[in-house]
């Protein structure tokens, strides 16, 4: 659309167009010609609005409507998207369908769209490219390679590679070798797409950024109260972590200029990471011991500001004059575990583990007694070893060879090509199917482009067990005899 989402509305009413005449709006589905990229994005974007329309009856009629709805309001209120001292649309509303976890079930909305009765006539590769959508993450990559074409990012701590399509934007552009972005893509870490509006940062600022994913990860591997694969544990920090880096990114960085040379591309300072209170980051551990079991748990939760997150069995201390808006709609400030006969909670700063220390102190006197505090900068904390680089990509590399994901691949490819593709229609033909478009010049032109295009991207994946016989669908068309 146009008209953005927090726009003053064009009928004059004086409220934002979400909640005036945008909300009256029935989606059309085709994209607006100036969102349109003439590439496989485009059909990723096209799949957003049937998950936006069931996000909408879901805060209308679903049982967890509040706390979906308290979510929402709590990052447009913390984080102001789409406006100019906000994070922009394209990190706030993915994570809303893609990575907020609600409800009993811990589901996402697109998780939740994906079981529903609303996947039943969605064909191939909607399916595929929705649960593209659903496992996709914001995280920090380093530019390792710049070509005409493509861009090559190596993710942070995994050391996964991502070739990413470039398509025009500025800062695809103006990139360089060593930049650090932190960005979402969606797709096959061999053929992916940028998903939001990058925050980019000088080579400098990777030992940092890595320290800091590394501790997030550690941090919810140890707080979740379920198990979850180790494969799964870097993404599922990368999705829960988002609120956290939004508030980095709006209270915390400097401009190091306005771009380069002029252009929009924003580069950001070398970052001192802080909270929001502005205390630099330090993670800081509480221990205290346990006295009188019974009767602890009903006395913790009760405590002012303190509330208990049952889907991750977990308490959440929340900023004293929040704490009344729910779990969602406050900031947190620390989390509190019970584990082996200890209470143990974490902060981010030194300031904030000293005042839980206290109100502890004074509200569990009968129930626990403090033991010691453990405190780490993250200049302290090592950067990821070789080791563990190589142990992530090695369980990367199982996965993919996995027999089950290499026949649904292949699966997927013969029948979507195969069978479903010549009939669609595509928006990068202007909403034409592969048949209809190449009667025309430049139609013809803009079908032999992709299948050239999905052509070199096989060649360039030769164990890639998603395969399409490109030169079948040429001649299908007639482009060749």
């Amino acid at each position: 659309m146009k008209i953005g989402r927090n726009d003053p509305c064009p009928c004059g009413s004086g409220k934002k167009y979400k909640k005036c005449c945008g909300a009256k709006v029935t989606p059309e589905f085709e994209l607006p010609e100036n969102l349109r990229t003439g590439t496989f994005l485009d059909e990723y974007q096209l799949l957003l609005r049937p998950i936006a329309m069931y996000y909408e009856m879901l805060i209308q009629y679903d049982d967890d409507r509040k706390e979906l709805s308290g979510a929402e309001k709590y990052f447009e209120r913390d984080f102001r998207p789409g406006t100019p001292s906000g994070v922009p649309d394209s990190l706030f509303m993915p994570w809303l369908y893609f990575d907020f976890r609600f409800g009993k079930t811990g589901k996402t909305v697109c998780e939740r769209f994906l079981e529903s009765s609303w996947m039943k006539d969605l064909n191939e590769p909607g399916p595929t490219l929705i649960r593209h959508m659903s496992d996709s993450y914001s995280t920090f990559y380093q530019v390792t390679g710049v070509s005409k074409d493509r861009i090559t990012f190596t993710e942070l701590i995994t050391g996964k590679i991502w070739d990413v399509h470039r398509i025009s934007e500025p800062e695809e552009r103006e990139t360089k070798k060593g930049d650090i972005w932190y960005v979402r893509f969606v797709g096959h870490p061999e053929d992916a797409y940028i998903f939001s509006a990058p925050y980019i940062y000088p080579a400098e600022a990777k030992a940092e950024f890595e320290k800091a994913i590394k501790a997030q990860s550690e941090v919810l591997a140890k707080s979740l109260g379920r198990p979850i694969a180790v494969e799964r544990i870097i993404t599922e920090a990368c999705k829960a972590a988002v609120p956290l880096w939004a508030e980095y990114f709006v209270y915390g960085p400097a401009l190091r200029d306005r771009g380069r040379e002029g252009s929009r591309v924003q580069v950001w300072e070398t970052p001192t990471i802080v909270n929001r209170d502005g205390e630099l980051l330090r993670f800081c551990k509480l221990y205290f011991k346990i006295i009188a079991e019974e009767g602890l748990r009903e006395k913790l939760s009760s405590l002012r500001s303190i509330d208990y997150d049952e889907h991750n069995r977990i308490w959440v201390w929340f900023r004293k004059e929040e704490s009344k808006k729910g779990l969602f709609s406050a900031t947190t400030l620390d989390t509190i575990s019970i584990k082996r006969g200890r209470l143990i909670a974490e902060c981010n700063s030194e300031g904030r583990a000293l005042k839980l220390m206290d109100k502890l102190k004074r509200g569990l006197r009968d129930f626990a007694s403090f033991e010691k505090m453990e405190a780490k900068d993250i200049s302290d904390m090592p950067s990821p070893t070789e080791k563990q680089r190589k142990k992530f990509e090695k369980e990367q590399a199982e996965l993919n060879a996995d027999p089950e994901v290499q026949e649904f691949l292949r699966k997927q490819a013969e029948s979507y090509y195969h069978d479903d593709w010549m009939e669609r229609e595509l928006p990068m033909l202007g909403n034409k199917t592969p048949v209809e478009a190449v009667r025309t010049k430049e139609g013809r032109e803009r079908v032999k482009t992709f299948l050239d295009d999905l052509e070199a991207s096989q060649k360039a994946r030769p164990t890639d067990p998603f395969r399409v016989d490109v030169d079948g669908l040429r001649k299908r068309l007639g482009l060749i005899q």
